[in-house]
């Protein structure tokens, strides 16, 4: 059971702010956290916790159904699958937004004698609002959302990219990863006005800009803030840089613009 790793994490992206959040089950401890970036000001909020054993920390059975739920003394966080909300309660950072849907990519692949699950949604149209201290920001925009649960190899990596972007009259959004034991990189996708598909395999280079292609996406990313972790637990040890900015570049030759978010994660866990 302490070998069993499950989490679940929304980013939202409006033309004011950027606000991801994390809830995680890791078996041995617990981790959430939640950031808020003010995209005129820079001004930026962050939260962390890291929880022996996961006291407080339920993550919901699936993207569907049920809540992912954080409860603390005086903070809470709670994803509500079922309708589609997302409420944070923290200090200096309260968010309350609702979220629309779109056709989700479920992908699973055999991790030595364990398996990993994950659904993806990325792009689904979002309303709702941000108060950092005693500023309040819209949060009308798109989100993106990551639910897996698995038992990953007790030492394990990955990259990953995740992103909304406007290419002409096209929403278009995607998730790419490489590593994680899964040479077919089987949970990329690209979504096109809301419809998944597959581009293939990706190539993620890390640097003070990043380079992402996959398919006929081919993008720079600029990172604006970044969430940083160097944890070491004793069983659990994690080296982890998840910055959030701008991706420029081309979608099947087209300009395209658009923001998101990059990971870089190395585990022993």
């Amino acid at each position: 059971m302490l070998r069993h790793k499950t989490w679940q994490y929304v980013a939202i992206a409006s033309d004011e702010a950027f606000v991801s959040a994390a809830i995680a089950h890791l078996g041995f401890a617990g981790l959430v956290f939640a950031t808020a970036y003010d995209r005129k000001t820079g001004e930026e909020v962050a939260f962390e916790r890291i929880i022996p054993f996961a006291w407080g920390i339920d993550v919901a059975p699936s993207m569907t159904a049920g809540s992912s739920t954080f409860t603390g003394l005086t903070e809470g966080m709670r994803f509500d699958n079922a309708t589609r909300r997302m409420q944070l309660d923290l200090p200096g950072l309260h968010v309350d937004v609702q979220g629309d849907s779109v056709d989700p990519w479920p992908a699973t692949w055999p991790i030595g004698k364990g398996r990993n699950d994950t659904v993806k949604e990325m792009g689904f149209a979002c309303r709702g609002s941000v108060r950092m201290g005693d500023r309040t920001l819209s949060l009308d925009g798109h989100g993106m959302m990551d639910w897996t649960s698995g038992t990953p190899a007790r030492q394990t990596d990955w990259r990953w990219a995740a992103g909304v972007a406007r290419v002409g009259d096209r929403l278009v959004a995607w998730n790419l990863r490489t590593g994680f034991d899964d040479p077919d990189q089987v949970e990329n996708a690209l979504w096109v006005d809301g419809k998944p598909v597959s581009p293939g395999l990706a190539q993620i280079e890390p640097g003070e800009t990043w380079r992402i292609t996959a398919g006929d996406l081919d993008l720079h990313f600029d990172p604006h803030g970044m969430r940083r972790e160097d944890m070491n637990l004793g069983v659990i040890t994690s080296r982890y840089q998840q910055p959030w900015g701008r991706f420029h570049g081309q979608f099947e030759g087209k300009p395209l613009e658009g923001y998101g978010v990059v990971e870089d994660h190395w585990a022993v866990w």
